[in-house]
């Protein structure tokens, strides 16, 4: 509808008021019924309401990537830069659980040193950017300690991810096993933080799995992105 019907959407209102109403006024039975109701006589539906996830991933910044890589007097955090962030919050943990804010960083920020560390403890982080309308969705989570590299993902609810091969060349598989039902984006991006392969909207219930044609891609590192309300992972993926 927006904006090749009705306009730009900026013009009808102001796109951050939109955005608190809807973190605000959340979704509830009343509205699921009229959406069910609207269906019935228009033939249409309002996705924001089967899907209220979908508000902050289409107004908000995407989410950042990052890695850790660390020395013995020193963390090193870097993740890609974003085009429509106007900052970034880092959040850490040494429980893996119970993050607080560590520093709020300015546009286009892409690495952070963190020297207030002790040996021998482990550390978890996660990076938010924002703009205006709100915060992304949280990266993925990295942990590890002084001295030492890691991409070890915290998973929740149990949930598994496998991607095999990996490295790859021609073809890789992304597996996903759930606890329940849910909805799923996948998003493969490059180092400058593009996205080179997209799927949307996956309904998995118990396990899912597709394989992926990636021998168009260039050598190198990538990021698989994978989304939904119950699960958020991020993988490193090889293409050689």
């Amino acid at each position: 509808m927006y904006p090749t019907q009705a306009g730009e959407l900026s013009k009808v209102g102001d796109i951050s008021t939109f955005y608190q109403w809807h973190l605000t006024d959340t979704v509830d039975a009343k509205d699921i019924e009229r959406n069910l109701q609207i269906e019935t006589y228009q033939g249409d539906r309002n996705p924001f309401i089967d899907y209220p996830n979908i508000v902050q991933r289409a107004w908000s910044p995407s989410a950042p990537v990052i890695e850790f890589e660390s020395n013995s007097t020193s963390i090193q955090l870097t993740w890609n830069n974003l085009n429509d962030e106007t900052g970034y919050k880092i959040y850490r943990s040494t429980t893996g659980s119970d993050f607080n804010l560590l520093t709020d960083l300015a546009i286009n920020s892409i690495n952070f040193s963190d020297i207030n560390v002790v040996s021998g403890q482990d550390y978890y982080y996660y990076v938010i950017a924002y703009n205006s309308i709100g915060n992304s969705v949280a990266s993925n989570t990295v942990v590890g300690q002084l001295g030492s590299t890691t991409d070890v993902i915290i998973s929740e609810n149990h949930n598994k991810v496998n991607i095999y091969p990996n490295p790859a060349s021609s073809f890789t598989t992304i597996g996903i096993e759930i606890t329940q039902s849910d909805y799923f984006d996948i998003q493969v991006y490059d180092l400058q933080g593009r996205v080179v392969i997209e799927e949307m909207n996956i309904h998995v219930n118990g396990y899912f799995e597709k394989q992926f044609d990636i021998s168009k891609l260039n050598t190198g590192i990538y990021f698989i992105q994978i989304l939904g309300n119950n699960l958020k992972e991020t993988r490193k993926l090889i293409i050689q």
